[in-house]
């Protein structure tokens, strides 16, 4: 039941009230657990009546939450007015019950309302203090029920001692200006129902299915509890129809105590999907077990042992008692889920093979913590479950075996040893079982969706996939018969099983890419047979598209027609978020988020670091480079200089020197030829000669170099040429 449904049907059959005075109600800390629904409540019924009594309501807040109860008006506890608006209300209601900044603001209302009292102020009001059963904490108790009646006798936890003494002052301000001030102090036990308050650990951990529930030694203590809304019930009656009696205290517990193993059991059987393992722990257990939710004032509150019942209430109608508790756990749960906004997200992404389906699977299941259901790994991730199964019954067996030898013989009885080691003993056998015959299918290696369809359907109708996360579910290649086993029963939809959003996802079945490497081209053969098949398989009587369009689910289609690199799946991502939603998955806490955003704030640094460090390598790199690069150029630039410097040196010669240098030394060494040769055509010689010799000389045009190359050629085909030279 979420807070909008209850705001809008308030129970006030028996309210009655003549009057049309608006009364100014102040409620402190009007957003915390049990304080908002009050407030909801007297406003519904204020709205309800048109002849009845107004309410307008003010109220202190914790942390950043006004924004969600716009209905209200706020006033912050450090303002100067605040104390003076707060004694101008008709109703004034104080809740301790919660943290000691709740006390220290209580304190101050009520040392305030004293002075103006005591120096004669005219006030007319009437106050309601919301205390904590702490102050009844180490209060003795014998096998017979205690009741409010014994409200003097008791004995405050040590941590309780101002609760108590608040308390006290509040009752004593009606005896001593009975004529200006009604008051009333009510002691609600631990409150239960909506979105949980003590007992929210024992409902986190079966959320996550957890293989074990903690409880506290000795385990058979009895907890006084009420269910909120019959708590709200007894407040709102109090403020509409104030009772005139001499006793101002009221103990808000139900009838018929249960104690904390019964409790818890009830509570974790209405979230778990299988039997349920309670450990009773002692307090060094849980420590040892860094569970940070287990708070100090839960241990407090959980280590009670009191049997408790109102005299004052013995003729309320409790909708919730001991008795009857079992009974309504179910709508307890469904409040749990609706309260914290908890709502599965079933998913099925199926169509042709080699069309990413895995990826996106994996993608969305950590987006939205959902549980991922494979083809490829189903069965082993299956195997995996079902042998921790057995890990965990195995040790919780032996837990319990030593746990009995430092329990009494009677805490044995009451929480039926017996029975719960025979239970589970069966359990682990019927466990067992099932992981022999995944052993035997995985052995086999060539399995078949019939071969797993049964464990497929065990799978998907767990409370982890149909009530808490929900389910990825992707890559089986499903026909509508395949779809029908696992979805329908008797033809219909099952709705815990039923997807929320199909995809389905399609490849052409002609392969268009020209491969060249032979690897990548078998590969690409192998996709273009393995499309081929599905869609020989998959006509239109038998597709999974036209099974989900019969039934009233239109599936969001994808076509793809090449093979998609990572950006490109992203997007499909990006896309199926859009269309998806934001994730329904369980709210965190204040530290819980503070942990993930200190991971994610060293995620970020160690990335900017990698991004720094490759920045770095690259830029080192990058000098190297252009370091060789300058050398290199520099090279040039040297060799260049050294031609021109050359080049220039010739040219720069005087005309006597130049020939003297290069002409003179190779036409003498050809007239010296000459004179021992005596050829016939002596100059036609020289001039063959000067060729000849000049063969090994490096030219320095392009020109000169293509004529000595024409004049090589020449000599090699003409005798004439060829028959001069050095012989």
């Amino acid at each position: 039941m979420s807070d909008e449904t209850l705001a809008s049907n308030p129970d006030t059959t028996n309210y009655e009230y003549d009057d049309k005075t608006v009364h100014k109600v102040f409620i402190s800390y009007v957003n915390s657990y049990h304080s908002k629904f009050i407030a909801k409540n007297l406003l519904s019924y204020s709205i309800s009546f048109s002849k009845g009594s107004k309410y307008k309501i003010y109220g202190t807040f914790q942390e950043s939450q006004a924004a969600q109860l716009s209905d209200f008006e706020f006033w912050t506890s450090n303002s100067e007015s605040f104390l003076n608006d707060v004694s101008q209300c008709d109703f004034i209601i104080l809740d301790i019950s919660q943290d000691n900044l709740q006390l220290l603001e209580s304190k101050a209302i009520v040392n305030y309302l004293e002075n103006l009292l005591e120096n004669g102020t005219e006030l007319k009001f009437k106050l309601i203090l919301i205390s904590t059963i702490l102050t009844w904490g180490k209060t003795a108790q014998k096998d017979e029920i205690v009741t409010d009646s014994s409200y003097r006798k008791r004995r405050p936890h040590p941590c309780f001692n101002d609760h108590l003494l608040l308390e006290r002052k509040v009752m004593n301000l009606q005896k001593k200006y009975k004529d200006s001030v009604k008051s009333m102090v009510v002691c609600p036990g631990i409150i239960y129902g909506e979105q949980q308050d003590i007992f929210h650990y024992i409902f986190k951990q079966c959320y996550f299915n957890h293989p074990y529930v903690d409880v506290f030694m000795p385990g058979v203590n009895y907890l006084p509890i009420i269910y909120i809304h019959d708590f709200v019930k007894i407040v709102l009656d109090l403020i509409i129809n104030f009772p005139d009696v001499s006793s101002n205290y009221i103990l808000a517990v139900q009838p018929n105590p249960l104690n904390e193993f019964e409790i818890a059991t009830i509570f974790a059987q209405s979230i778990s999907e299988s039997e349920v393992m309670i450990r009773i722990c002692e307090k060094d257990e849980i420590l040892a077990m860094g569970n940070d939710k287990i708070t100090q004032r839960t241990y407090n509150h959980m280590m009670l042992n009191l049997r408790l019942e109102s005299d004052y209430l013995k003729n309320f109608e409790f909708t919730i008692n001991g008795q009857n508790l079992k009974d309504y756990a179910e709508q307890i749960a469904n409040e749990f889920y609706s309260s914290r906004k908890l709502k599965p997200i079933r998913i099925v992404i199926d169509g042709s093979p080699h069309t990413y389906q895995g990826k996106l699977g994996k993608k969305l299941s950590q987006f939205y913590c959902i549980h991922p259901i494979d083809h490829k790994c189903f069965l082993k991730y299956y195997q995996c479950r079902l042998a921790l199964k057995v890990h965990y019954i195995e040790q919780y067996l032996s837990y319990m075996e030593r746990m009995s030898l430092r329990c009494s013989q009677e805490a044995l009885e009451t929480i039926k040893y017996n029975e719960l080691i025979s239970s589970n003993e069966n359990l682990l056998e019927n466990w067992k079982q099932e992981k022999q015959k995944v052993d035997e299918i995985l052995l086999s290696k060539n399995y078949t969706f019939d071969d797993i369809s049964d464990f497929l359907v065990e799978k998907l109708s767990c409370h982890g996939c149909t009530m808490h996360q929900g389910y990825v579910l992707s890559n089986f290649q499903l026909d509508s018969t395949m779809a029908s086993r696992i979805f329908l029963n008797n033809d219909h939809f099952n709705e815990k099983t039923k997807p929320d959003y199909v995809i389905i996802i399609n490849r052409s079945a002609q392969i268009n890419e020209n491969c060249q490497d032979e690897d990548t081209r078998q590969e690409k053969d192998q996709i273009q047979q393995d499309l081929t098949d599905y869609y020989d398989k998959h006509d239109e009587e038998v597709s999974i598209l036209n099974f989900f369009l019969d039934r009233g689910i239109v599936p969001l289609e994808i076509t793809i027609n090449h093979d998609l690199n990572d950006r490109e799946i992203q997007e499909i991502f990006e896309k199926l978020k859009l269309k998806i939603g934001h994730p329904h998955s369980y709210e965190l806490s204040k530290e819980e988020q503070d942990e993930i955003n200190e991971i994610k704030s060293l995620i970020a640094d160690k990335e900017a670091a990698e991004r720094k460090e490759m920045e770095r390598k690259r830029a080192q790199k990058e000098f190297e480079e252009n370091q060789i690069k300058l050398e290199e150029w520099n090279k040039q630039v040297m060799e260049q200089k050294e031609k021109e410097f050359h080049k220039l040196e010739q040219q720069s010669l005087p005309v006597r020197q130049y020939l003297m240098k290069y002409v003179l030394p190779k036409v003498t060494d050809a007239f010296v030829q000459v004179t021992k040769l005596r050829p016939e055509d002596p100059v036609q010689f020289i001039g063959n000669y000067l060729f000849q010799g000049s063969f090994d000389v490096n030219c320095d045009s392009k020109i000169d170099q293509q004529i000595v190359d024409e004049f090589k050629s020449l000599s090699k085909c003409d005798p004439e040429i060829k028959g001069t030279g050095h012989e």
